[in-house]
């Protein structure tokens, strides 16, 4: 009994690992200075981030599930904060 429900475990924390890593990140960034911080914590959230420019600053915080965030940035010392929790 102990190994089944070892083996059950086992199998059930694998599951949810590998399901909890269904997050999308994209950060591309043109120019000097920039700075992008992601932090997903949950399943299915996106993300995608383009800085062009100087000086841009871009902090996204997802957490629980089905979260999205687009943010293009243009120009010098913009800044933009998001924190998701669904």
């Amino acid at each position: 009994m102990k190994k089944i429900l070892f083996i059950f475990l086992v199998v059930l924390c694998t599951g949810v690992v590998s399901f909890a890593q269904v997050n999308h990140s994209n950060v591309n960034q043109v120019g000097n200075d920039n700075l992008s911080t992601v932090e997903q914590v949950g399943v299915l959230n996106i993300n995608d981030i383009y800085q062009n420019g100087e000086g841009n600053i871009a902090e996204v915080n997802q957490y629980g599930f089905l979260n999205v965030s687009f943010l293009d940035q243009y120009g010098e010392g913009n800044e933009y904060y998001a924190a998701q929790s669904m």
